[in-house]
């Protein structure tokens, strides 16, 4: 969801709920307020449906809503009503915005010093025994509380009227906690939402939405996180063996994938829909495999995966790519047969943080902001980071299968992320990045080069000739992390060219606007619709759903 309201700095929200850090939560507070578990094949696939989708739903509103000037938008309301009416409105924008009577009862509590009443709140208990271990509760590899700990207070209540119960199940967020101290188990403060029931046609936005709401919830899942592809068969069309579509997992369950991008879009997504308790699913998974109990799990054993978190102190493992339906996932991982892709990029990872990040906005549970903060920083401390090299920026491929390649795509991700958290030093690195890419690839002067070449650590090396992705142009608007006009100007100049035919009727290099005939549709007229749209990049062929929903959304 390369949204722009996903990647502007969030506003209206307690300091110290987006701070999530221990310096800025005092005990009287975290007592308060953060009593939290402290255990803490191809690109076509649903993520890109679901955004393009998504896209094609908002339709002329988010064309609006992304080219209306900021200050020129009418203030958002706080009112109950208008907290709930999700799909009133800005759509998909603003959700941060809408937490502001939360916000409020938050600010009045730390201001008077008072405990703070809660809507959902459950009765307060003892904290547990402190542990000097880095790691949290040692013992317990599923990352639970001791039975002797009790339950506490939830922080708060949904603002989106998802809220009006207590689940059973604890909330697992390691982020309030600081080192040497074991943080307790709150009770999940949102109530899951029924099934979607999803309408026959998508006849507006809503119904659009539901559709793809209802698509989401089916999705087969494991240890929480989602399938990649889709179980629905779609066949390849009249065209024999060559049109045998592989099904999701054709090489078994060690194969399937689960991949950490896919996740954090569809967690984002539910944060957007106000559906928060599917979010938290999502979102509690990924904890348990970013905070390790022990060092056993941690393979291979090797110091450069494992960061201390900047907001909790804690050892914080990133996430692998991708993980499988046969091998629970397991904190510092990132060999088969636990993986299906064990390498850790910078790119995933910030989409992560950026679910987290929202997550805490729309609910003001300050530690899974702390979570987001602990993955920003492990990603450009120490190896990633360029900021002696001349184009300055992080590397996009980290321990332990480093790559030494910085790239636009994952700059502008940790450039929005920085935004969301206010990190205006890693904002400025990653921008620095952006910027200078731009003309750097001669044989593609007009626009952004994908990346630099990988020689040396922080190689500043542009390969002449490399093909050039779009998503350097899209997703840079849409963060704002090149703000030359004449550069983007020229960007969109060379994106919305039409290739011509070069070797073997393959669109040639120059432009990433094209056009495909669908012969798999089997519905009513058009026989063989064209479909127009982007393609991932110069040397590719067919449009890219997911780009062509970035185009829309930067227009």
């Amino acid at each position: 969801m390369p949204m722009r309201d996903v990647v502007r700095p969030i506003v209206d929200v307690p300091q110290s709920v987006m701070e999530g850090d221990s310096d800025t939560l005092l005990s009287e507070e975290r007592q308060q307020l953060l009593r939290y578990a402290g255990q803490a094949p191809t690109r076509t696939r649903w993520s890109q449906i679901l955004l393009a989708a998504a896209t094609a739903v908002a339709g002329v509103a988010a064309v609006a809503l992304l080219t209306v000037p900021h200050r020129s938008r009418p203030p958002l309301r706080s009112t109950t009503s208008d907290q709930r009416a999700f799909a009133q409105d800005w759509g998909l924008e603003n959700l941060a915005d809408r937490v502001s009577g939360a916000a409020s009862t938050l600010r009045a509590g730390f201001n008077q010093n008072q405990p703070v009443a809660y809507p959902t709140a459950a009765p307060a208990a003892q904290l547990m025994q402190p542990t000097s271990s880095p790691y949290g509760q040692a013992s317990s590899p599923a990352l639970q509380p001791q039975p002797s700990a009790a339950t506490v207070a939830a922080t708060a209540a949904s603002p989106l009227g998802s809220a009006g119960g207590v689940a059973a199940s604890p909330t697992v967020v390691p982020a309030a906690a600081a080192v040497g101290e074991t943080p307790v188990v709150a009770e999940d403060p949102i109530a899951e939402d029924g099934p979607v029931i999803a309408p026959d046609r998508c006849t507006d936005k809503e119904s659009c939405l539901l559709i793809i709401d209802a698509f989401l919830d089916a999705q087969p899942r494991n240890f929480e996180l989602l399938q990649v592809r889709s179980p629905k068969a779609l066949g390849g069309g009249p065209c024999g063996g060559r049109c045998n579509i592989p099904g999701p997992c054709p090489e078994g369950d060690a194969k399937c994938r689960y991949d950490t991008y896919d996740s954090a879009l569809a967690a984002l997504y539910y944060v957007k829909r106000g559906r928060l308790a599917k979010a938290k699913v999502i979102l509690d998974a990924f904890i348990k495999i970013l905070y390790p109990t022990n060092s056993a799990t941690f393979k291979p054993n090797s110091p450069k995966t494992q960061h201390r978190g900047v907001a909790s102190g804690r050892v914080i493992t990133l996430l692998a790519s991708s993980f499988n339906k046969a091998h629970a996932p397991q904190p510092g991982n990132y060999q088969s047969p636990f993986v299906t892709d064990g390498g850790v990029d910078t790119g995933n990872n910030a989409w992560a943080a950026l679910a987290f990040a929202h997550y805490a906005a729309a609910t003001g549970a300050s530690c899974y902001a702390a979570v987001a903060r602990d993955i920003l920083g492990a990603m450009t401390t120490g190896f990633a980071d360029c900021k002696a090299s001349a184009r300055q920026g992080y590397m996009g491929h980290l321990p332990p299968y480093t790559g030494l390649y910085r790239s636009v795509e994952h700059n502008t991700d940790l450039y929005g992320l920085a935004k969301v958290l206010g990190d205006q030093t890693v904002m400025a690195q990653a921008q620095a990045f952006v910027k200078s890419m731009f003309g750097r690839n001669h044989a593609f002067n007009t626009t952004y080069a994908t990346g630099t070449t990988d020689g040396k650590r922080c190689d500043d090396t542009v390969a002449p000739g490399y093909a050039i992705a779009v998503d350097a142009t899209f997703w840079n608007i849409l963060a704002d992390a090149d703000t030359n006009v004449q550069q983007i100007n020229s960007a969109l100049r060379f994106a919305l060219q039409t290739p011509g035919l070069g070797k073997n009727n393959h669109p040639n290099a120059h432009g990433l606007w094209v056009t495909d005939i669908d012969r798999v549709y089997s519905g009513s007229e058009p026989h063989n619709p064209r479909l127009s749209g982007f393609r991932f990049s110069t040397a590719g062929n067919g449009a890219q759903w997911e780009n062509t929903a970035g185009g829309i959304m930067a227009k």
